[in-house]
């Protein structure tokens, strides 16, 4: 890690996430809000978790592989969402395959509304369990922040998009990340949804302001 370069840098936030991590939802429906509230420009960068999981040689979520952990973690997330205020069911599937969702996500990072359409996809998933990678409802997630969602779906399966969503998660891995959510300030790595607000102080440091947007953010989640 480079922390000399990190503190140089300007204040962005990398979020890196998936629609089938649970703590990705999360992470996704937090950041936006706490990101603009410390002055912290915020990068969509959406990346696929099964290719990692295969290389680091699990066939599936290690909540799944690991049935102590599965157990914990379904617990947790409703602690978790509870202290957050945010609904939350566990879904009939885990994890869900979502890869149109997040190839939409890849062609529209830098969109206006690409915070809005993520919050939409994750509680389809982790709210009201839904088949996330079904095109009906990736419509339905688009038709308030789109004219055309059929046009946004058709950029989105392009071959193009495609490559730019298998490119993201070949960074991810490249970068070290192993799983989501993962917050990259420069090249400080922070994982985990808990992480999120020390992320988010790191990148307020480089505006000088580290100490009070980490009191700020912390005083936030009761901590």
């Amino acid at each position: 890690m480079n922390t000399a370069h990190t503190l140089a840098s300007p204040p962005r936030l990398e979020f890196w996430f998936e629609f089938g991590s649970n703590y990705s939802y999360l992470a996704t429906m937090r950041i936006e809000e706490l990101a603009r509230r410390a002055g912290v420009a915020l990068e969509w960068k959406p990346f696929l978790l099964g290719p990692i999981f295969r290389e680091l040689g699990w066939s599936s979520s290690p909540f799944v592989l690991q049935a102590e952990k599965g157990n914990y973690v379904w617990r947790d997330m409703e602690r978790q969402a509870r202290k957050y205020g945010l609904p939350f069911n566990k879904p009939s599937a885990f994890p869900r395959a979502a890869v149109l969702p997040m190839r939409v996500a890849a062609c529209s990072a830098g969109e206006p509304w690409i915070a809005e359409f993520c919050k939409n996809v994750m509680v389809q998933n982790w709210v009201n369990d839904l088949d996330i990678n079904e095109v009906l409802n990736v419509r339905h997630a688009l038709e308030a922040l789109v004219p055309e969602p059929d046009i946004v779906i058709r950029q989105a399966t392009s071959e193009e998009n495609k490559a730019r969503l298998r490119r993201n998660t070949e960074i991810a891995r490249a970068r070290g990340i192993f799983g989501a959510p993962t917050f990259l300030v420069g090249d400080e790595m922070f994982w985990g949804n808990d992480r999120l607000e020390e992320a988010i102080a790191m990148a307020a440091s480089a505006q000088g302001n580290f100490l009070e947007v980490r009191t700020m953010l912390l005083s936030q989640v009761g901590q």
